[in-house]
């Protein structure tokens, strides 16, 4: 477990490992929702950027209008770095 928390923080961007640190806040919320809770540590901007580049990686699922969805590798990403 150490050895891929390591991994992670190296391969993931400081915003991405921010918005994964939130992910339990942010889960059920939209992403426009999403984007300004996590915009209260971060500009905004980089808030939606990086839940973009955590869809990319299919660590969450967005559809318009609909809550932000966990994937089951998001999970486990999260469970990781706690």
């Amino acid at each position: 477990k150490g050895g891929l928390k390591i991994l992670l923080e190296k391969s993931l961007s400081k915003r991405e490992l921010e918005a994964i640190s939130k992910l339990g806040e942010i889960k059920g919320l939209t992403f426009s929702a999403a984007s300004r809770k996590l915009g209260k540590g971060m500009p905004e901007s980089s808030a939606k950027a990086a839940l973009r580049k955590l869809c990319e990686k299919g660590l969450i699922e967005k559809v318009s209008g609909s809550p932000i969805c966990i994937t089951p590798l998001g999970e486990k990403i999260c469970g990781v770095m706690q």
